[in-house]
């Protein structure tokens, strides 16, 4: 039988973790608004074509996606926090890491779908 007091966690240290997590999303938050921004203004400044159309959706796609992936990392930072254990976190990890990973194979095919559509309306 395993004894937990030595998988414990200190509570001290998941509530000093969650801080450091709650800084860290705050900073990625700006650093992604901050990358909106900029590509609103390159989009806004070049003319449109449909060949450009794709590219900027592709862009706005990408960038969906990459918001997606950073909410989830830190939901999962959360929910690693919150473990009481080294076996609860890796339940956690594991199961994130599915999740993850049927994320990945949606949004792969999803982002194929509008560049394929993109092309398309390219050639037109």
């Amino acid at each position: 039988m395993t004894d937990n007091t030595q998988t414990a966690i200190p509570q001290a240290m998941r509530e000093i973790a969650a801080k450091n997590i709650d800084q860290a999303r705050a900073g990625c938050d700006q650093l992604i608004d901050s990358a909106q921004k900029a590509q609103e203004m390159m989009t806004a400044l070049i003319p449109l074509n449909p060949a450009l159309q794709g590219l900027i959706q592709a862009q706005e796609r990408a960038m969906k996606f990459a918001r997606q992936n950073v909410d989830a990392g830190f939901s999962l930072a959360d929910e690693l926090t919150k473990a009481a254990t080294f076996p609860e976190m890796l339940q956690i990890q594991s199961r994130h890491a599915q999740l993850q990973i049927e994320a990945y194979a949606l949004q792969a095919k999803e982002f194929a779908t509008g560049v394929n559509g993109a092309n398309q309306k390219a050639r037109q």
